[in-house]
């Protein structure tokens, strides 16, 4: 994070709704990526539901009923079409989603991570499939293990170190633009309001 940006952040509510959707999920909020995680105490995530309503970005818990809450946040569009390419639908059904709806991969990943919560399974890799990241880096992550990478940013890079030190860099412009727009009293919604 830059200078500039950690001097706005100490002079905002970091448990406000909104500053935390700006500074976790920005990328998606724009529309340039297709899922973030939002991780927040389940009482400051009051009011999420009606933040989000009428748009393309939408929530789905991971984590309930658990005080510190877990809420994938997605476009509905984009994460449904890439869901559905050749390269992740394969590795879905490899990794053992063999229902293609939408929203049975939805709760078969928050079963999964419920699972992991409870200790009763490895964590479900395959969410940064539902984030948005390239099948090339899930499945390097898988074989090995979280280590040999590439490059390390957003999350383990496999494939392809220089489109991600790019891709990266402008997530952290959106962050930065995001947290910037929320600090001048803009709403979360008229981001991504222009974003759709």
């Amino acid at each position: 994070m830059s200078r500039d940006l950690l001097a706005i952040l100490e002079r905002m509510d970091q448990r406000s709704l909104e500053v935390q959707l700006a500074i976790q999920c920005a990328p998606v909020l724009t529309g340039m990526k297709v899922g973030n995680l939002l991780i927040m105490e389940k009482a400051d995530a009051y009011g999420l539901s009606d933040l989000l309503e009428g748009g393309q970005v939408r929530h789905w818990l991971l984590s309930p009923a658990e005080e510190r809450q877990v809420y994938l946040i997605y476009n509905r569009g984009k994460l449904k079409t890439y869901m559905e390419t050749r390269e992740v639908s394969v590795l879905l059904r490899l990794l053992g989603y063999q229902n293609k709806e939408f929203y049975k991969a939805l709760e078969e990943v928050s079963r999964r991570y419920k699972r992991y919560r409870e200790g009763c399974r490895e964590f479900p890799h395959e969410l940064g499939l539902f984030l948005g990241y390239p099948a090339e880096d899930v499945i390097g992550f898988i074989d090995y293990r979280g280590r040999g990478f590439l490059y390390k940013g957003y999350w383990k890079v496999y494939g392809n170190p220089e489109e991600a030190k790019l891709l990266f860099a402008a997530y952290d412009r959106a962050r930065e633009k995001a947290v910037k727009a929320v600090f001048q009293g803009n709403s979360i919604k008229s981001i991504f309001d222009r974003a759709e």
